[in-house]
């Protein structure tokens, strides 16, 4: 192969390594869009609400991964259902991926906040270039570069005007990738997409008119054991100057800033960096952030919002 780092991916992708960052893309502002998530917050803001992020990890890192999303939601029936659509692109080395997701929600109004219920289905393609890679053995020729694959997940959420709760599980049909290689006998079984358990809560704490205390934390189990977590502080400022710091359990420290210009638009950064040995191969990871919310007839929509 080219580089180790290629190598590298191509042992997560095949199943030699099962690493929970590179089967599900990771946002560093999650908080801001629970969506891709949760199926649950499908309509929860109350009007029409677009996301876009875009995200570059490692970067320097030869083949590291860059991501996409996007996403819209809204909710209908007079707001007791809510509706999600969206789409992420993540590329990695020699692998581009596509993934169309469809949410639906049902909510119950309860005396102090709202339980959500949410239904997902996703499609995602799975393409290999095999062009980037270099054989050793010119028998080494791939069966299949183009992979489709259905995934459905399921969440709940409880949320009110200072706080929220939510639970998800992810990829509960375990999908699998057949991505037998003539010659590799260590990757001709086949990758498997595992199930995860996601776990999610935060609460706004009004320090003063002008100053709100908003900690949150991400955790995520999946079945082969493996664990994760992000726990951030972020406080607002007037109504519109967010600035936040979180640490993850992969020894990462990320650093971000949001800015809601008013109602309908916000503008968001955030940067990580590792501290674990890769810091000296990379430059750390960027991410922006986008959202546009569309005025709703009648709409009640809380200014400002913390969740």
């Amino acid at each position: 192969m080219r580089s180790a780092s290629l190598a590298v991916m191509l042992l997560v992708f095949f199943g030699g390594i099962d690493i929970y960052a590179q089967q599900d893309p990771i946002f560093n502002k999650y908080m801001f869009n629970p969506l891709v998530i949760n199926p649950a917050y499908a309509g929860s803001r109350e009007t029409i609400s677009t996301v876009f992020i875009h995200r570059s990890q490692w970067v320097g890192f030869k083949g590291a991964p860059t991501t996409q999303t996007l996403s819209i939601h809204a909710p209908l029936a007079q707001k007791k259902m809510g509706i999600g659509v969206g789409v992420i692109r993540d590329q990695l080395g020699p692998s581009l991926n596509y993934g169309i997701h469809l949410s639906g929600a049902y909510r119950i109004r309860m005396s102090h906040g709202k339980l959500s219920m949410g239904l997902r289905g996703v499609l995602y393609n799975y393409a290999f270039d095999w062009a980037k890679i270099e054989y050793k053995d010119l028998n080494q020729k791939p069966i299949k570069s183009s992979y489709w694959l259905p995934s459905f997940d399921v969440g709940f959420r409880y949320h009110n005007k200072k706080m929220y709760a939510g639970l998800s599980f992810s990829h509960l049909n375990q999908p699998t990738i057949n991505n037998s290689i003539q010659g590799i006998d260590s990757i001709n079984n086949p990758a498997e997409i595992v199930p995860h358990v996601n776990i999610t809560s935060g609460y706004a704490f009004a320090l003063s008119n002008r100053c709100v205390f908003k900690p949150s934390f991400l955790v995520n189990y999946s079945v082969n054991h493996q664990f994760a977590a992000d726990v951030n502080a972020s406080v607002l400022l007037n109504n519109a100057l967010w600035l936040g710091l979180s640490y993850r359990t992969s020894k990462i420290i990320v650093a971000m800033v949001q800015y809601d210009m008013n109602d309908k638009l916000s503008l968001g950064y955030s940067y990580d960096l590792t501290l674990s040995k890769l810091i000296n191969q990379n430059s750390g990871s960027h991410e922006i952030f986008f959202r546009y919310e569309f005025e709703a007839k009648k709409s009640k929509q809380l200014s400002p919002r913390y969740f």
